[in-house]
């Protein structure tokens, strides 16, 4: 990365000026020297350089050491020690600023330009991976799902804030302090831990998707859609999970008012059938095969108009017609019928519309008094 700016914090003065020299010939600019550690911090917060020379031992109070702790906490800038002192107690405390290198003086000329080279493409790959970090994290903190990555132990290392309104509990004490399976109801315990240690041998040994049962930590019962997955080379998954307890509700609220209404259906002293908009006989109740010889099978393949007269079977044409589009909402209507055995039968009764939300028919029910 040849014309990279580069800051050197060098205190000898001869030294500082010689390594200047070497960058220029190696196609790189100084944007500048400074002597110690207070001025290089000042310049890389004002200048903006792509990396930083750093000595260790350096005019007043702070050391480069010290100096390069505060650049690679608050700047994304990397430093090379170019320094004469390899002690340990001096290595021991430079690793821990994450140098990008650590050359000895008197360097060689090869060996820094490969240094600072090394030092630029890794500094570029981290901020991509940065980047990338962050859509990831945006991604995961607004997906609008529960999202947390399991570690194998069953730990969670990073939950989203939906998680935390599902289980209750806030993300410091979700990640690393507790297991996921604290949540998990004890009806549903078992299956989980199977399913997490068996997908860490063979993820396609179980089921990707599923449903169990949260308490969270009000004791509130939710029930929840997972969808988990292991990511690859890791013995780490990702759950996304969904509370789906309304919808369960409304579904068995809905499935116990289709039971007691096929109750009713069944158990009403009238013959009835439901008519779809194809004026197809959609279901019927024992009463209407009774009163017309047919089996319910039969029906269903038919329209209703094929067990009337012609004329009536006309007249039920363009009733269903008013009554779909909306503009007969119930009519009743005395009209002949035909049984299996060809007999003419009086059909004396009341077609009424049933509609969605929004009022659109969806089909029609039609009530014939039964004897």
């Amino acid at each position: 990365m040849d014309d990279g700016q580069i800051l050197i914090v060098e205190d000898e003065r001869l030294v500082a000026e010689d390594i200047k020299e070497t960058l220029k010939e190696l196609g790189y600019t100084v944007m500048g020297i400074v002597d110690n550690g207070e001025e290089a911090v000042e310049s890389v917060r004002e200048e903006e350089p792509d990396l930083v020379l750093m000595d260790i031992v350096l005019k007043g109070e702070m050391d480069g050491i010290e100096a390069a702790r505060i650049i690679n906490s608050e700047f994304d800038v990397p430093v090379i020690y170019l320094t004469a002192y390899a002690d340990d107690k001096r290595l021991k405390r430079a690793k821990v600023t994450e140098p990008y290198g650590y050359i000895l003086k008197p360097y060689r000329e090869r060996e820094l330009h490969s240094n600072i080279e090394m030092a630029f493409h890794k500094n570029e790959m981290e901020k991509k991976l940065k980047e990338s970090e962050r859509k990831y994290r945006a991604i995961f903190e607004n997906t609008g799902t529960a999202m947390a990555l399991i570690e194998e132990d069953r730990t969670a290392s990073l939950v989203n804030q939906k998680m935390e309104e599902l289980t209750g509990y806030p993300k410091e004490k979700l990640e690393g302090d507790m297991r996921w399976d604290e949540v998990v109801s004890d009806a549903d315990l078992e299956k989980m831990r199977m399913y997490h240690e068996k997908r860490r041998e063979d993820p396609e040994s179980v089921p990707s998707r599923y449903t169990f049962t949260v308490i969270n930590r009000f004791g509130d019962v939710r029930k929840v859609l997972a969808q988990v997955g292991m990511i690859s080379g890791t013995k780490k998954s990702i759950i996304s999970a969904i509370d789906v307890t309304e919808e369960r509700r409304r579904f068995e609220t809905m499935r116990e008012s289709q039971e007691a209404f096929r109750n009713l259906f069944e158990r009403c002293h009238d013959a009835v059938i439901l008519i779809d908009q194809e004026g197809r006989c959609k279901e019927v109740n024992h009463n209407f095969c009774h009163l017309l010889g047919y089996s319910e099978e039969e029906l269903s393949e038919k329209e209703c108009t094929d067990i009337l007269i012609k004329k009536d079977a006309e007249k039920l044409h363009e009733l269903f017609h008013e009554m779909f589009k909306g503009e007969v909402k119930e009519e009743s209507l005395v009209v002949t019928g035909t049984t299996k055995d060809d007999e003419e039968i009086s059909l004396e009764g009341r077609f009424t519309s049933v509609t969605d939300v929004e009022g659109k028919p969806l089909y029609l029910i039609w009530n014939i008094k039964f004897d």
